[in-house]
């Protein structure tokens, strides 16, 4: 319920119709329809929550209250190239790497898309000390969460990072 509430988009003061479609009129039947069907119409009443709240409330509830916890910088800004799906990171004997938890738990991914950790660290730190023009020594959670908004892992090994725009030269 609480869920419901903090995903509403009334209470930003935005109207939504058309969320539920009964599709034959004399049954009780309801039929959940898809966001691109809904019409909304913005900005109807006065808000009780304002909008930079809610987009950060939105945020916060795409990642598992594990991952928003974890030390780790980078996991939460890995997504899988192919299906969107978020990454995980998993402990082996000798190594901690991140995968596709997708492909990993359900199949349903092309591919196995996963990297180890330290690896991928060094590729984001060189990256981002050739993009900054900087010698930065280590990777801290403030520059990444200042330079990064995600980072794609292929299945060969190749990453692919996407920055924020607002990169300074």
């Amino acid at each position: 319920m609480i869920r419901e509430i903090l995903t509403n988009e009334v209470y930003i003061g935005n109207m939504c119709q058309g969320k539920i479609k009964k599709p034959i009129r004399r049954l009780d039947k309801r039929v959940k329809t898809k966001k691109e069907d809904w019409i909304l119409v913005e900005n109807t009443h006065e808000p009780i929550i304002s909008k930079n709240d809610f987009e950060t409330v939105k945020r916060m509830l795409e990642y598992s209250p594990t991952m928003l916890k974890s030390d780790d910088i980078l996991l939460r800004y890995l997504k899988c190239p192919d299906c969107g799906s978020k990454f995980y990171k998993r402990k082996a004997k000798y190594n901690e790497y991140y995968y596709c938890n997708n492909y990993y738990r359900n199949k349903k991914c092309s591919s196995s898309h996963s990297i180890v950790k330290s690896m991928l660290e060094g590729i984001v730190l060189e990256d981002l000390k050739h993009r900054l023009n900087k010698d930065v020594k280590e990777l801290t959670k403030e520059l990444v969460e200042q330079n990064i908004n995600k980072i794609y892992v292929y299945e060969n090994g190749k990453v692919e990072i996407d920055y924020k725009n607002s990169i300074k030269w």
